[in-house]
């Protein structure tokens, strides 16, 4: 029962995780848009699922992503997102994610940019390019967050048109994944409707 009292809180397990993050040589990779760290040949094993990347196992799947791994290093960062790690520690992992060949991760890196209130012009336009690249390889978030950069023409000529068209490819995964809700909210509101 004693090692039981001596395993670290979730709490301490993820500002361990952070820090490891922090000095982690791949780092770097933050500094990057995200469209230019995307790989054409995609790594698909993160759908089959979270990777075990709670609590208890973060320090193992930071060891995974630290070792090549990108299924680790999307589902550490999903779970740290759960637990309120700072931002940064989460957009170093989906970029890395996103450099290993989860084009998710890039979208949700890529995201991440435009969450303060004032965005640069140059964030918009890196945003805007990683969502169209993360769209063309099929990625239904991107393909939302694509879209909704074209109706706002936030980084991109503003084309409802073509809005449209991208909202088509955000429901592979069916209509109840987020991606394809989102969608259709979006549609609906550029249809007028």
């Amino acid at each position: 029962m004693a090692a039981c009292d001596d395993a670290p809180s979730p709490a301490e397990t993820v500002a361990q995780v952070t820090h490891r993050v922090s000095v982690a040589a791949w780092r770097g990779e933050v500094d990057k848009c995200p469209s230019a760290l995307m790989r054409e040949e995609q790594d698909l094993t993160f759908l089959k699922g979270s990777g075990g990347c709670k609590a208890p196992e973060m320090q193992q799947c930071l060891a995974l992503c630290d070792g090549g791994n990108a299924a680790a290093c999307y589902w550490l960062a999903i779970s740290l997102q759960e637990h309120d790690a700072p931002d940064g520690t989460v957009t170093a992992l989906f970029r890395r994610a996103c450099r290993l060949g989860i084009v998710s991760g890039c979208t949700n890196s890529a995201a991440a940019m435009l969450l303060p209130d004032q965005v640069s012009e140059s964030v918009q336009q890196c945003a805007s390019a990683t969502f169209a690249k993360a769209c063309a390889l099929d990625d239904p978030w991107g393909c939302t967050m694509y879209a909704a950069q074209l109706a706002q023409g936030a980084g991109v000529a503003k084309d409802t048109k073509l809005a449209l068209k991208v909202l088509e490819k955000s429901c592979k995964y069916g209509a109840d994944d987020p991606a394809c809700i989102r969608a259709g909210e979006l549609r609906a509101k550029l249809q007028g409707k």
